[in-house]
């Protein structure tokens, strides 16, 4: 039993130091940033989602127009541990717990938006420019949080992005519909809230666009 303790007393101070070295900004020039934000990631995981989080705080307000690589290392914990509360319900209440939404009763954590609420605890409650922030952060990343890119990919996606703010700017997605004419005949005709039964094909998402086509459309009969 005693050695079992030794081991997970040494993973702790492992997992620490790495939060302490993330707090200074301390990763390491030679090390690759595939390496360096998966080990970040696993701070994540070792010391929990509230504390993470609160490892990233320095700096991650400051560096907006930045595509320094110790931003988008930061940003993919939080991205990382927006996808893990989102999962797990454990998590999800030592986030919703934490004593910052007790200090800032105004704004709590919702359920349904999951990469809001990590990016808040990371980012802070303090000013307009926390909120704004937040909001450039969320609109920048929460497209790649619907697919459910995997965090250790954030930092490269941001780099080939330009930046994040760039990332943010470029961050709309739409979604074009093709079908027959008789079909979007159909749907051009609606003008109210209507059900139907229809039989689609969805293509990979390119270039911030994703394709739909309508092979067949039917509106359920009426009881």
């Amino acid at each position: 039993m005693a050695h079992k303790k030794k081991i997970s007393t040494k993973q702790k101070l492992l997992a620490k130091n790495k939060v302490d070295a993330l707090k200074e900004g301390g990763v390491s020039p030679s090390m690759g940033t595939r390496t360096a934000t998966v080990q970040a990631l696993e701070v994540l995981s070792s010391q929990g989602v509230v504390a993470a989080l609160r490892g990233q705080k320095q700096g991650i307000s400051d560096l907006l127009h930045n595509t320094d690589r110790a931003l988008s290392i930061k940003l993919a914990v939080v991205y990382g541990a927006g996808l893990l509360v989102e999962r797990d319900e454990d998590e999800w209440h030592s986030l919703c717990a934490a004593q910052e939404w007790i200090d800032h009763p105004k704004v709590k954590p919702k359920r349904t938006d999951p990469l809001r609420a990590v990016l808040r605890l990371a980012v802070g409650f303090e000013g307009k420019k926390a909120d704004s922030t937040v909001h450039r952060y969320y609109k920048a990343l929460s497209p790649l949080f619907l697919e459910k890119v995997p965090a250790d990919q954030i930092p490269i996606r941001i780099l080939e992005a330009g930046g994040i703010e760039k990332m943010r700017q470029n961050s709309a997605r739409s979604i074009v519909v093709n079908s027959t004419p008789d079909i979007l005949q159909t749907l051009h005709g609606v003008t109210k809230a209507a059900q139907f039964r229809a039989w689609i094909t969805v293509y990979p998402l390119g270039g911030g666009v994703a394709n739909v086509t309508i092979e067949k459309l039917k509106q359920p009969k009426k009881k």
